[in-house]
């Protein structure tokens, strides 16, 4: 019985020993603070609806780290970030959400060296444009359907769609066109869809000069169909915040 009792302490610290080696246990690693500024290109108008930054979310990842996760205050252009593992080539990713969870700005950058101390890290954001008045689920009569896109003016625009009835461009009905920009004050442009087919349809919008994109999901529906009212976008963003919420 001795005998055991002595052969499994030792088992335990041989595989403490090996677990250690590996990897199994969390060991001690240097760690720095890094400060992340960012500066929003394209002119941006903070007054402009649907502008206004409510919160940055940075993110920071490497081969040899668990990624880190943080927010800061749209309010200001700077975040610190503490405990980052030191290292080089961390991948920083950050962007800019409005008070409806949208996504309006996000930049990179690559081979981000963290060492011991305060690192500083200049993050510039490019704008990307937005569906502003749907969300994700809509259901809309195909002969009301009217996409209201929030961009940074002056830029080409594209909306592709696809789906039911396969892929194309979107065309809207009164300028017969396929590209689209912003009004320079407002940041907003209407674009009514022609012959769009009923059924699950994805809408992705693209600006042209920086390559930024986003997309949005809706249900179109035919004289068959009972669509829901196109409320206004201040009724929808309580919608869309509701499930945004829903999904954290």
């Amino acid at each position: 019985m001795k005998l055991t009792s002595v052969m499994g302490v030792g088992g335990f610290f041989i595989a403490a020993f090996l677990m250690a080696g590996c990897g199994g246990f969390e060991s001690d690693v240097a760690k720095g603070v890094l400060a992340v500024k960012v500066e929003k290109r394209g002119g941006y108008d903070p007054s402009i609806n649907h502008g206004r930054v409510e919160k940055y979310i940075v993110k920071i990842s490497a081969a040899d780290m668990e990624p880190i996760v943080r927010e800061f205050s749209g309010d200001t252009s700077e975040g610190v970030i503490n405990d980052v593992p030191t290292g080089g080539d961390r991948q920083v990713f950050v962007e800019a959400r409005n008070e409806n969870s949208r996504v309006i700005f996000e930049g990179e950058r690559s081979e981000v060296r963290v060492s011991g101390g305060m690192n500083d890290v200049e993050m510039s954001l490019e704008q990307v444009p937005i569906f502003a008045n749907l969300y994700d689920g809509s259901v809309v009569h195909n002969g009301r359907l009217r996409l209201e896109i929030f961009s940074e003016p002056d830029v080409p625009l594209v909306i592709v769609r696809s789906g039911a009835g396969g892929e194309s461009a979107v065309v809207d009905a009164a300028a017969s066109t396929a590209e689209f920009s912003t009004s320079a004050s407002s940041w907003m442009a209407s674009v009514s869809p022609v012959n769009i087919p009923e059924g699950r349809q994805f809408f992705t919008i693209t600006n042209l000069t920086n390559g930024r994109s986003s997309s949005i999901e809706l249900r179109v529906v035919g004289s068959s169909g009972i669509p829901a009212p196109l409320a206004a976008a201040s009724v929808q963003d309580k919608k869309y915040r509701a499930k945004a919420g829903a999904l954290r």
